[in-house]
């Protein structure tokens, strides 16, 4: 079973969501196996469970209420919205059975150099966050660092250090390179919760600790705090004692557009970039230009983009309760929006995935053709490697859908997994 259906399916509901669930995933159980046993899988490389969990999603977020709520500019309710997200904003499954630890840390943000705006369209946020902090009530947001117990273990015999010391948001050595994950969810929902058991996965391949922030959503907080906020960690990082040229940047979904738009930031501000940077199955494109695979939508849980929607995910995030214009339309290729539309020469090295059979397959080709990085499909349980010197890396991972990074059944979950190991020891070459 995917985590993002687990994680909602566990944790806290209202109890039309409990309802609505419960019919629909009893329906849909027993209609999907009975569909793969009579028709056979939706993809070559589906096993059962594969096919389950796909369904399964899209049971899980279709319990959110707020997406058939019929809305205009007079009675568009961005609290209503915000209540009906809050089980899809607290999700988490564990890790202790599987050999892994975290802990949650709180930071401020308090010093200085926290307040300099990196763009105009960020001075307010930067004017109110100082002044929250002059108050003597600086704005607070929270990160969580996962690790193995063995790793802790080791770390903490031959650092000489406590248990709980390896989970600190500062280097443990000079040298320390980490990855950064910033999370997923269409800019209105998630948390690092949910991506524990991918986050322990990918450190067991890579070795390092894994830190992953969580930043405002919208609609409360629309375009662009939620950028301003991972922005703002990476410049904790560096604060903390970290060097950006160890770490590496990463996320998924919303979270890899996020990942995109700080390495133009930071070009912007001539500041230095990050090790490197992974996105998984980003949405490079926000714009009334941007593709939707009409074919994949069949097999995937992300919908089509309907602008004329005041609850459509772009709108709430850009400009919630709005109607779209002429100048909501320019502001959608805005490269901090839409990626696709950004100069990434002299950026970090950057590490495309996507999903063959994902909604959003034909946006993520057109960014990865546009910074010159060359498709490669992937299939099966192993990682191939690297056969080329590009800078950028494109891979398309056969028969998958969204995110199949959180999808256990799937043999692709494994590879690319590797892949992304790969790609951070690829780094120390370059």
């Amino acid at each position: 079973m995917t985590d993002l259906a687990l994680g909602i399916l566990r944790g806290n509901k209202t109890p039309d969501q409990e309802k609505m669930i419960d019919f629909f995933s009893s329906q849909l159980v027993g209609k999907t196996i009975k569909s793969f046993i009579r028709d056979g899988p939706k993809q070559p490389n589906w096993n059962i469970g594969m096919q389950v969990s796909s369904e399964m999603i899209k049971v899980a977020y279709g319990s959110v209420g707020y997406r058939y709520a019929t809305m205009n500019e007079d009675n568009f309710d961005s609290n209503f919205i915000s209540q009906a997200l809050k089980p899809l904003r607290n999700t988490a499954v564990e890790i202790v059975s599987r050999g892994g630890d975290f802990r949650r840390h709180q930071w401020e943000i308090a010093l200085p150099n926290l307040f300099d705006s990196p763009d105009p369209m960020f001075d307010n946020l930067a004017r109110s966050d100082k002044e929250c902090s002059d108050n003597g009530s600086p704005r607070k947001l929270f990160a969580e660092v996962v690790s193995s117990k063995e790793f802790i273990k080791n770390t903490s015999q031959s650092l000489g250090i406590d248990y709980e010391d390896v989970f600190d948001i500062k280097p443990l050595n000079e040298n320390e390179v980490v990855l950064v994950h910033y999370h997923g969810g269409a800019f209105l929902q998630g948390s690092p919760g949910v991506y524990k058991r991918l986050l322990l996965r990918l450190h067991k391949e890579t070795g390092l600790r894994v830190i992953a922030p969580t930043y405002r959503f919208a609609p409360e907080n629309p375009f662009p705090a939620g950028i301003y906020d991972c922005f703002l960690f990476f410049k904790h990082l560096i604060n903390q004692g970290f060097k950006a040229e160890n770490i590496i940047i990463q996320g998924d979904s919303a979270g890899a557009n996020i990942a995109l738009v700080l390495l133009l930031i930071l070009k912007q501000v001539g500041a230095k970039q990050p090790r490197g940077a992974i996105a998984l199955s980003p949405g490079p494109n926000f714009s009334l230009n941007r593709s939707k695979n009409i074919e994949n939508m069949k097999y995937d849980y992300i919908p089509g983009s309907n602008f004329d929607s005041l609850v459509n995910s772009i709108m709430l995030y850009t400009v919630p309760g709005k109607k779209m214009n002429d100048e909501i339309a320019q502001l959608l290729k805005h490269p901090f929006l839409s990626p696709v539309y950004g100069n990434f020469d002299g950026c970090a090295p950057i590490y495309i995935h996507s999903g063959q059979v994902e909604t959003l397959s034909d946006d993520i080709d057109a960014f990865a053709k546009a910074i010159g990085a060359k498709e490669t499909i992937i299939r099966g349980r192993k990682h191939p490697g690297f056969n080329t010197d590009d800078r950028n890396i494109y891979e398309k991972y056969f028969g998958m859908i969204h995110v199949f990074h959180l999808i256990e059944d799937s043999d692709e979950c494994y590879s690319a997994a590797k892949g992304i190991g790969n790609f951070v020891r690829r780094l120390e070459e370059l």
